[in-house]
C-alpha cells in the first residue's frame, strides 16, 4: 500500500510539472514574437526632375507605399522549434521526484523477498512388530459326526411341537462342546416338502419321529429311531434324559 501511495504521488509531481513547463514555454514564445513598437511607416523620397528625366516644371507623381502587417502564427506543439530559431534554449525543468520516481521503479521491479519460517514437520515412526506368520489349518472334519433329525408333517399338534422342543433343548444343553465342535448337528425336516420325501422310505417313516444318524468320514454308518418319545412325551424330564443317554452312546460324555 506503501509503494503505491508513492508512486501516485510522484506521479502527480512530475504531470504538475510538465504543465508549468509548457506553460512557460509558451508565455516565452509569444514575448519573443511580438514587436516592440508600432512599425515605421517610410516615404521614399521623390526623386528629382533631373533624375527623372522630366522637363522642369513636371509634377512628380507620389509614391505610395503599402505596409503588410507581419503576421505570427504559432502552432500548437511547435513551441521548443521556434524557440531554438529564436537562439533561446528551452528553459530547465529539475524535479527532485525524480530521484524518487527511479527509487520506486527499482522497488517495483526487484522480487518481493518473503521469508517463511521453516516449518518443523515431527515424524512419527511407529513401531509395527511383524509377527512371524502363523500358519492357520483348517479345523478337519471329525471322523464321526452324530446328525439328530426329527422328522414331522406340514400339520402338526401340541404333542408333535412338544417332543420337538423337548429334543432341541436335551441336546443342546447336554452336548454344547460337540455342537461347538462339529460332532453334533440338529435338523427338523418337513418330510411332506418335496426336497425331503426321500427320507420316508430311507428311514422307514410312519409319523413324527426322532432319529439319530451316525456319520463316518460323511458317510452313513447307521441310525436309530428314538421310538419312546411318545411314551415320554408326558414327562419332560425323562424324555430329555432319554434322549441324552441314546446320543451319549454315540457321541461320547456329554457336556
Amino acid at each position: 500500500m506503501k509503494a503505491k501511495n508513492v508512486v501516485s504521488s510522484v506521479l502527480f509531481l512530475f504531470v504538475a510539472a510538465s504543465v508549468v513547463y509548457l506553460v512557460a514555454g509558451e508565455s516565452f514564445s509569444r514575448n519573443a514574437r511580438e514587436p516592440t513598437g508600432a512599425p515605421d511607416e517610410t516615404t521614399e523620397p521623390l526623386p528629382s526632375a533631373a533624375a527623372t528625366g522630366n522637363g522642369a516644371g513636371a509634377r512628380p507623381e507620389p509614391v505610395e507605399t503599402t505596409e503588410h502587417p507581419v503576421e505570427v502564427t504559432e502552432m500548437p506543439g511547435t513551441v521548443v522549434a521556434e524557440e531554438a530559431e529564436a537562439g533561446e534554449a528551452p528553459a530547465e525543468v529539475t524535479l527532485e521526484s525524480v530521484t524518487v520516481l527511479e527509487d520506486v521503479k527499482e522497488a517495483v521491479k526487484a522480487p518481493t523477498e518473503i521469508t517463511e519460517e521453516p516449518v518443523a514437520i515431527v515424524e512419527e515412526k511407529a513401531e509395527v512388530e511383524v509377527e512371524p506368520a502363523r500358519v492357520v489349518k483348517a479345523p478337519t472334519a471329525p471322523k464321526y459326526k452324530l446328525v439328530a433329525y426329527y422328522f414331522h408333517r406340514t400339520q402338526r399338534c401340541r404333542t408333535c411341537l412338544a417332543m420337538e422342543a423337548y429334543a432341541e433343548d436335551a441336546l443342546r444343553q447336554g452336548f454344547a462342546d460337540a455342537f461347538a465342535s462339529g460332532e453334533l448337528e440338529w435338523h427338523a425336516v418337513n418330510v411332506e416338502e418335496s426336497k425331503h420325501e426321500h427320507f420316508v422310505e430311507e428311514y422307514e417313516l410312519t409319523a413324527s419321529a426322532l432319529v439319530m444318524v451316525l456319520l463316518e468320514n460323511g458317510k452313513r454308518k447307521e441310525w436309530k429311531d428314538l421310538g419312546r418319545v411318545w411314551e415320554l412325551v408326558g414327562d419332560e424330564q425323562e424324555f430329555k434324559g432319554y434322549v441324552r443317554d441314546e446320543a451319549t452312546a454315540y457321541v461320547g460324555n456329554g457336556s
